[in-house]
């Protein structure tokens, strides 16, 4: 069963369910760009305070961050639209 399948009967049976999960599912993608924000600004003042190892640490913290955000991507992509509370 694919996602769009899954997604039109949780609409279906459960749409409040449906609206909660879009809406959770859009605070965890904008939650993910604020922590990756907030890390690369850490790993810039790492830099200016030349702590090199400390800013390779942030930048490999954010590299797995990002693969991450592309393995549910295809969730926050997903159609949750046309959905009544």
């Amino acid at each position: 069963m694919d996602l769009n399948h899954i997604i039109s009967l949780i609409k279906e049976e459960v749409p409040k369910k449906a609206i909660d999960l879009a809406e959770s599912l859009e605070l965890l993608k904008e939650t993910v760009s604020d922590t990756i924000n907030e890390i690369h600004q850490k790993s810039n003042e790492a830099f200016q305070e030349r702590d090199i190892s400390k800013r390779n640490e942030l930048n490999q913290l954010i590299d797995q961050i990002i693969l991450l955000e592309s393995e549910f991507k295809i969730y926050l992509k997903a159609d949750y639209t046309n959905m009544t509370k």
